[in-house]
């Protein structure tokens, strides 16, 4: 039989290697089966190693789940947070009083319309200093003129929303030719494999030689963006999907807005015809500096500024819209005679309009023609 000194001996061990609990009181009454009452002194002490080693594990339980809540990024859920440890009943019920206790303290708050989600707060504030040395704007270039009509600065959000096949992915490309020498480039291409990224790239004239679009780095990426970000360089998203919560887009756009320091940001989105806003909603606007959807417009391709908080001269460039043709999926230019004027008609002025403009002239042609054949 073995001797009551060694069971404390093996209980002690198995504290020493971080055992489980569980695992301890399972060896101890595998060991103690069959045996008479063990000396109260024994037994005493192998409960108060067993104890103690629960109060441990509990510690350690809870370091890890603030650790993992203080690291995350974006939103988390104490879902989440249990899937990740793959726990359930006490566990799980311990989690949500760590979650419970640190909203208390001020360390994360509550987000959404859903129980259970929250964020960090941030508790180091970004004091700008008015005596700094000023800043010069960003010297880049941009199609249809636009870097002549709007000032951009270091840590500013260009967005470019644009119907299916209205050149948004050309305008992305012109943006990263027009710039590999001005500063790193930084291609984030979530659709295309690299067969597609060489054949988009042959669609552009001869002189746009292969070496020259060596000079910009291109990545595959569909999401994650922050990760990879450039701080100090132009970085290019094409494009940014939206998930099935479309509201979340706006935290998607924090998180990458802040990675920049002194570089800039093209966001390309997705824009379904006859919408205001990007896929996403009027959100998607918060961080612009600039916006342009590009649409199908009733006489061709239609640019419309929708977002210029910094217009040059005294014209506001809100608003303005001009016509524009993509040449072969490659080269983005303004429309023969054309530029960026106020919309001669309701139609041009918002896609909405032009929507209800197409409805009414429907309406009028089946009164008007009795052989009008109704789509």
């Amino acid at each position: 039989m073995i001797d009551p000194t060694d069971i404390l001996k093996i209980i002690n061990d198995l504290a020493k290697r971080n055992e489980s609990t569980n695992k301890m009181a399972t060896v101890y009454e595998k060991l103690t089966a069959g045996m008479d009452a063990l000396p109260p002194d024994i037994q005493k002490e192998a409960m108060q190693i067993i104890a103690g080693q629960k109060k441990l594990e509990i510690k350690l339980f809870e370091k890890d789940i603030k650790d993992f809540i203080t690291n995350a990024t974006g939103r988390i859920s104490m879902q989440e947070i249990a899937g990740w440890f793959d726990v359930r009943g006490e566990e799980k019920k311990r989690i949500g009083t760590i979650v419970r206790q640190m909203e208390a303290d001020g360390e994360i708050v509550s987000v959404g319309d859903k129980h259970g989600v929250f964020r960090l707060v941030d508790k180091n504030p970004h004091i700008m200093d008015l005596t700094a040395p000023e800043e010069p704007e960003c010297s880049i270039e941009l199609p249809f003129g636009l870097h002549n009509l709007v000032t951009l600065y270091q840590k500013n959000i260009i967005l470019v929303s644009g119907e299916k096949d209205a050149g948004k992915t050309a305008f992305a490309m012109n943006v990263a030719w027009m710039n590999r020498d001005k500063m790193p480039v930084s291609y984030f291409n979530s659709e295309m494999g690299l067969e597609e990224l060489r054949g988009r790239l042959r669609k552009f004239p001869p002189d746009y030689t292969q070496e020259e679009w060596q000079k910009i780095t291109w990545m595959e990426q569909a999401r994650h963006f922050e990760d990879f970000i450039n701080p100090d360089g132009l970085n290019i998203i094409d494009f940014l999907e939206v998930g099935a919560e479309a509201f979340t887009v706006t935290d998607d756009i924090r998180r990458v807005f802040d990675k920049l320091d002194k570089g800039l940001l093209l966001i390309v989105m997705q824009k379904r015809s006859y919408k205001e806003y990007a896929v996403g909603g009027e959100g998607t606007l918060e961080k612009a500096r600039l916006a342009v959807n590009l649409e199908h417009g009733p006489e061709g391709n239609l640019a419309r500024i929708t977002v210029a908080k910094n217009w040059k001269g005294s014209v506001r460039m809100k608003g303005k819209v001009c016509r524009y043709n993509v040449i072969e999926g490659g080269i983005i230019r303004f429309a023969r005679g054309e530029f960026w004027k106020d919309p001669d008609t309701q139609a041009e002025a918002s896609p909405v309009k032009q929507k209800a403009f197409e409805a009414v002239k429907k309406t009028k042609n089946e009164k008007e023609d009795p052989q009008f054949v109704k789509e």
